[in-house]
C-alpha cells in the first residue's frame, strides 16, 4: 500500500496470497514482501500487479526480510530455517534448518572481510552464521 504524504489516503496497495506480518525490504526499485503463504514476492516499488515473481519458503514467514551484499535476500521461516534467495528471480541459493521455530528477523553483520547473519531461535538460541555468497 502507498499512502499520500499530503493526507494520508490509499494511493496503492496490493494482495500477496497470505497474512503479511514482517516489514518490506525496498532494494534497486523492487520491493520484498514475506508472506503466510509460504512464499516470498517482489514488486516493482510502483506496487503495481502482477508481482514480478514468487518463490517458496519452507513455511510461514514471520520475520522481515534482510538484503545480503546487494544481491541476495535472506529470510527465516517458522519452521526455523534459514533462506538465501536470489534478488533477480527468487532462486534458493542455500538453506539451513535451526533446531526450532523462528520468528525474529534475520541481521546481516559485516566484520572485515566477513559476512555473518545473526538470528534467534525458539530453542533458545542466538545463532550467527557465517555467510558466503
Amino acid at each position: 500500500m502507498r499512502l499520500s504524504t499530503k493526507d494520508l489516503s490509499v494511493l496503492q496497495k496490493v494482495t500477496p496470497g497470505g497474512l503479511i506480518y514482517s516489514n518490506l525490504l525496498h532494494h534497486h526499485n523492487k520491493l520484498y514482501i514475506a508472506s503466510h503463504d509460504n512464499l516470498l514476492y517482489c514488486y516493482p516499488d510502483s506496487l503495481t500487479e502482477p508481482h514480478e515473481w514468487s518463490s517458496p519458503t519452507s513455511d510461514k514467514v514471520s520475520s522481515s526480510p534482510a538484503l545480503l551484499k546487494g544481491s541476495a535476500v535472506l529470510l527465516t521461516s517458522t519452521d526455523g530455517t534459514v533462506s538465501l534467495m536470489d534478488v533477480k528471480d527468487g532462486r534458493r541459493l542455500g538453506s539451513l534448518a535451526l533446531p526450532g521455530h523462528c520468528f525474529s528477523s534475520p541481521r546481516v553483520c559485516e566484520l572485515g572481510s566477513d559476512t555473518f547473519c545473526v538470528v534467534g531461535c525458539r530453542d533458545n538460541y542466538c545463532y550467527v552464521l557465517k555467510l558466503c555468497l
